[in-house]
């Protein structure tokens, strides 16, 4: 926070999680008084899936917390998928913002209710989509970062969908993955 205050932070922070450690975030740096039974109930496991209103709920805590603190993009992943980033990221790396909160304005942009069972069958695949956004950054440096993320995550989807289209169980899904991304990619950036 310091860096960023003394305009020294020259990376781009990206929070990437799953709504386990979302929950943990906000235990961490909220108010411990926000969190309530419900929550608790509905979050468990690593790929949780809760109520609407309760990640809403916890995503709003975490970036009001943040919001003139760090320039910081979330990006939730589970059974649904969100994105969203404070009003410093968005002051940081995409000019001038209008006064209006963004995630009320979009109501916490969710990219997919995926149905990709088997990316919950393989380990390793968070870590993954983290160099599938880092890369996808670090390509695409003078567009709108937080529609960067939402990009990535949208590729990512589409080939874990694809690869499990294509493979009988988890090892031949990894490769196909990979193999997936590779040709999105090309698509993508040959242009």
């Amino acid at each position: 926070m310091q860096r960023y205050r003394r305009d020294q932070l020259a990376c781009v922070l990206v929070f990437r999680m799953n709504q386990s450690e979302l929950i943990a975030v906000h235990d961490a740096f909220c108010n411990k008084i926000m969190r309530t039974i419900e929550f608790e109930n509905n979050f468990s496991g690593v790929d949780s899936v809760c109520d609407n209103n309760s990640i809403e709920s916890i995503c709003n805590n975490v970036t009001r917390y943040f919001n003139d603190r760090l320039p910081v993009c979330f990006v939730i992943t589970g059974r649904l998928d969100y994105v969203f980033a404070t009003r410093a990221f968005r002051m940081t790396h995409n000019g001038e913002i209008d006064a209006r909160s963004e995630h009320a304005e979009r109501h916490f942009p969710m990219t997919h209710d995926r149905d990709c069972e088997m990316l919950s069958e393989i380990s390793g695949g968070g870590c993954m989509l983290d160099s599938v956004i880092a890369s996808y950054l670090a390509i695409h440096t003078s567009a709108d970062r937080m529609d960067t993320c939402v990009m990535a995550l949208s590729d990512y989807v589409e080939a874990a969908c694809l690869a499990q289209e294509k493979c009988p169980g988890p090892g031949h899904f990894r490769a196909c993955l990979m193999d997936e991304l590779a040709i999105i990619a090309r698509r993508r950036f040959s242009a």
